[in-house]
């Protein structure tokens, strides 16, 4: 079976995203992270069965030298346990980043699809 781990940078940036929908509009909030959160389950569920079932991740668009110092350090670690594939799932209007293996999936940030790139969260 194939094991599907949320990191703990995965919830600093979805809770982010979460805090962005209530300043967004606080009272349909709610109903969208919920919606959010299933689509995540749902992800979870199918990484489970097709770990490399998302695109070749894009990490050209990171700029700032937090974003590429917290990828040099996630990199890393993620060498560090053998995963070294680093992949994009997209759900409507999020992209999800993980690494993987065959049998190994790490979920690691989340950001909506209109931001640049995955950024630190956090530090």
């Amino acid at each position: 079976m194939i094991i599907v781990e949320i990191a703990d940078k995965f919830i600093e940036a979805l809770d982010a995203v979460e805090e962005f929908m209530l300043i967004q509009d606080v009272m349909s909030a709610p109903l969208r992270a919920n919606k959010l959160e299933s689509e995540i389950d749902n992800l979870v569920g199918l990484l489970e069965r097709h770990p490399k079932i998302g695109r070749p991740a894009d990490f050209l668009s990171l700029t700032s030298p937090a974003a590429k110092t917290w990828l040099e350090q996630v990199q890393q670690q993620a060498a560090g346990v053998g995963l070294t594939e680093f992949r994009e799932y997209v759900l409507p209007s999020y992209v999800v980043l993980y690494v993987c293996s065959d049998l190994h999936v790490i979920m690691l940030s989340i950001r909506h699809e209109r931001e640049a790139g995955y950024e630190p969260y956090g530090d």
